[in-house]
Formats: C-alpha cells, structure tokens, sequence
C-alpha cells in the first residue's frame, strides 16, 4: 500500500533541511522558503511572497540569481551551481552550492525548486573573504563612475561592463547599456580601445589613445582616451577603468598652428626670395657702375643707377606690401561710422596717375554711403581691389570700367562689391586667389600679397570675401556684419 502525504508532511520535511530551500515563480519571484532559507534572511513566509530578492542583497548577485533561473525555465532542465554568492539579513556573504531544478505542469515549467548547502572549505572562506572585501572596494568606485563629469566606463577583468557615466553612454554606448556586458561585444566599432584594454589588463600598465567619434548632438569630436587598471587590496587584477577627455579644441587648435606654421615657412621662404632678386641685381649694377665710373663710361653708369633706382622703388614696394599683410592681423582702431564715398574718392585720388595712363574708368553705386567699421580696413580693401582692376585692364577694350557699388544682403549685411571688365582670372585660379604670392598673369606686377591683405582685412571684420568671374572681367564680393556704436562716436 502507498502511503500518501500531506503538504503539511512534506512543509515539515523541508523544513527540517539544514540546506536552504526555495520555491519561485517562472518570473523569479520567491513562493516559499524553509526555515533554514527564512532564518538565513531574517523575513518571513508573508514578507518574501512577490519579491525576486531580499533588500540586502548585492543587486549583482540578484541579477545572476534571475539569468539562473531564466536558464531553468527556457532550458527545462537543472542547473549545478557548483559557487553561488548569497548575502544573510546580516550583510555578510557565504558561498554556497546550489542546484536548481524545473517542476512542471501540463509540459511547462511553472516553478523551480532551489537547494543550496553552505561550502564548508577553508579555501572557500578565504574566497568569501575575497569576495566581501572585493565588493567593498569596487562600490565608491561604482558610484564614482556613475556621476563621472567625463565619459568613463569601469570593467572587470575579463572585460563585463562594471559601470558607466552618463556621457560615456552619450558619447559611446548606448543609453540601456546595462552592467555584465562583454566590452567588445557593446563597442565593437571600438576595436582600438579594446586593443589597449588587453594591453591594460595583460600588463597591468595605462595606455592612452585618441579616439574621434560623433557626439549625440552630430559633431564629431576627439576625445584621448586612457585605459588605466585597478587591483584589489591584495594587489590582483580588478579590472580596468577607461576616462576619455574631450580634446576637439587643442586638436583643432593643433592643427590650425601647424597650418599657420607651414604658411609662415612658405611666407619666409617666398619672402626671402623676392627681396634676394632685386638686392642681388642691385649689388651687381654697383659694381658695374663702379667700373663704368673708371673706365669713364659715364651714360652708362648714369643708365645702371637708374635701373638701380627703379629696383629700389620696386623693393621699397615688396616690403610696403609684408608691412601691410603683417598689420593686417593687429591693426587696432575704433570702430565708426566711414563715408564709402570719400573714401572712394580718396583712393582715386592716390591712383590718378594709374587710372589716367590705364584710360579705366572708376563708377560709383553706393545705395549704402556709411559703414560701421575700422576705417584703415575698409580704405585697404577697397584700394587693393580697386587697384586690381585698373592694373589687370584688358588694353583691347574701348570701354574700361570699374564699378564699386554697395548695397545689403538678404540677412542684413552691407555688401562691398568691386567689378572690373578687365582681363579676368583663371577658372582654375579661384581657389588659390586669395593666397599669399598668388600671381596669374605672366607680365603682372607686384608682390602677390594684395588679395591676402584683403581677406586678412575681411576677416578681422568678421566677414567673408568671395570671387566671381563676371564675363570677362572679375567681381569680388566683401560682405561685412555691422557693429552698433553710439552716433557720437561715428563723428
């Protein structure tokens, strides 16, 4: 005969095991525990029913409890946990061997049964000493990392996300990036980093790398990134935090100096060049003047000084012209109200000999007549353009015109543009027109540094400058942002 058995019998059963005994739910909720489990966790029956954990409990072992018995359920079969991390209503943490198993009703799992016994092993103790104080450790970290004014991401020693800042899941991750994720498969387009993550872990020494990446606002930014390690009390490997500090300014600015510095050893070699040609002939017609004088050959020691004066003036020139491009960037004079026209009359004034032999004709059409700038800028732009135009006339032309006109653009900004119907500029040259020694006429004049000034100029007025070809001819377009200052101030 079968003897059968009431729950009563088999509640008294399980509570006489000194192993701890659980019941849940599918969804990890707790059912029921025996004493020794209730004891161990200080709650009752009432108090466990519908929790998944106690309150105590490290949040990281209840995460592996619930990844435990959602293997249970999907699998249907028992798990052998052979180490299980459990925190009693103490605080304190014992490792224990537990195994969990599926019950079933009609072919589905609709509960699972757990029974764990207590490790009774001194090389155990000393783990769960490990263990305890390891958790110690890592928490101010955890914190830290959470509320970190950087990007910042904390992992373990093989590589699971521990924790991470806010601006590491903006710039970096995700924001559901959650804790136990494996770092490469998170960040997989981060291959360089986990490089000097392996590094950092293998031997335990800092890497640091610069990293460009697109920020949640679609700039894109640099960011150095370091990689430094961090051990336990005893000195073993924990695992390694990586702080990226963003450097998008000190690289731009970088970049911007070496250009600069690369335009300066251009200009300086340019430079040197274009005073060495003249000063070189000159110290030759000396000579020969000097010979010329001995020999008494005085029409031609008188026709070589002339050269030699026609040489200075043309040097006198060129060093007029890198006076002006250097003052370009420090000119310091009160922003007011400048009269377009008499500045226009002024510089046709100052070309009458040019604009006279050349036969050009300077046109005025100026719907705006006052501008509110530093006047020495406005009155070199215009002259070089102006200049430009009367220079680089087409000969073959009955007509030669250069029309200055003013006006505004349709946000506002007063407009400068200087058209000419003169020789023109080659397409392939309007890129490069604005550069420093930029010549592209065989049979032109000068030093080449004009149009930089201009755009120096410009810019240092917080407008832009562009070039159009206009048939035949050149259209260049100042457009220029107003500044407010008191009426009195304009004169």
């Amino acid at each position: 005969m079968i003897q059968k058995y009431d729950p009563e019998w088999f509640e008294a059963a399980l509570n006489a095991m000194p192993e701890l005994v659980l019941i849940k739910g599918p969804d990890s909720h707790l059912l029921w525990a025996n004493h020794s489990f209730l004891g161990y966790y200080g709650m009752t029956q009432n108090q466990l029913k519908e929790m998944i954990d106690a309150p105590h409990s490290d949040p990281d072992d209840t995460l592996q409890y619930v990844k435990d018995d959602l293997a249970v359920v999907q699998s249907g079969q028992p798990l052998d946990i052979p180490q299980e991390a459990v925190t009693d209503a103490k605080g304190d943490c014992r490792f224990y061997h537990t195994i969990k198993a599926p019950i079933f009703e009609d072919g589905k799992v609709v509960r699972i049964v757990s029974v764990s016994r207590l490790i009774d092993n001194t090389t155990i103790v000393k783990r769960d000493i490990d263990y305890k104080d390891a958790k110690t450790f890592v928490a101010p970290i955890r914190a830290l990392s959470t509320s970190f004014p950087n990007p910042m991401l904390m992992v373990d020693s093989r590589k699971r996300v521990i924790s991470s800042s806010p601006l590491w899941k903006a710039y970096f991750g995700d924001p559901t990036l959650t804790s136990d994720r494996v770092f490469d498969d998170v960040h997989a387009d981060l291959d360089h980093i986990s490089a000097f993550l392996d590094d950092c872990l293998s031997q335990k020494t800092t890497k640091e790398g610069v990293v460009h990446q697109v920020g949640p606002d679609g700039k894109a930014r640099v960011f150095s990134a370091r990689t430094s390690p961090w051990t336990y009390k005893d000195g073993s490997l924990g695992g390694a935090t990586i702080i990226a500090t963003d450097i998008t300014k000190f690289f731009e600015q970088t970049a911007e100096l070496n250009e600069a510095n690369e335009e300066l050893m251009q200009f300086s070699y340019r430079a040197s060049h274009d005073l060495k040609g003249p000063l070189s002939t000159a110290k030759g017609l000396a000579k020969f003047i000097s010979m010329d004088i001995k020999a008494g050959d005085n029409d031609v020691a008188i026709s070589n000084a002339g050269k030699i004066e026609t040489l200075m003036a043309q040097l006198e020139k060129t060093v007029l012209s890198f006076l002006s491009l250097a003052r370009a960037d420090n000119l310091d004079t009160p922003v007011e109200a400048i009269d377009l026209h008499k500045t226009i009359e002024g510089i046709r004034a100052g070309l009458r000999h040019q604009i006279r032999s050349s036969g050009v004709r300077v046109q005025t059409d100026l719907r705006v007549r006052d501008v509110f700038a530093q006047g020495a800028r406005i009155g070199q732009i215009l002259e070089n353009l102006i200049s430009n135009g009367v220079k680089y006339h087409d000969p073959e032309k009955t007509e030669k015109l250069v029309r200055v006109s003013s006006g505004y653009s349709a946000d506002g900004k007063v407009q400068l543009t200087v058209e000419d119907n003169g020789c023109g500029v080659p397409a392939h040259a309007t890129e490069r027109i604005f550069d420093s020694f930029s010549r592209f006429h065989e049979d032109s004049e000068g030093t080449g540094l004009g149009l930089a000034i201009v755009k120096k100029h410009v810019e240092a007025l917080r407008g832009q400058v562009a070039v159009h070809r206009a048939g035949l001819g050149t259209m260049f377009v100042v457009t220029l942002p107003q500044s407010e200052i008191p009426m009195e101030k304009a004169g």
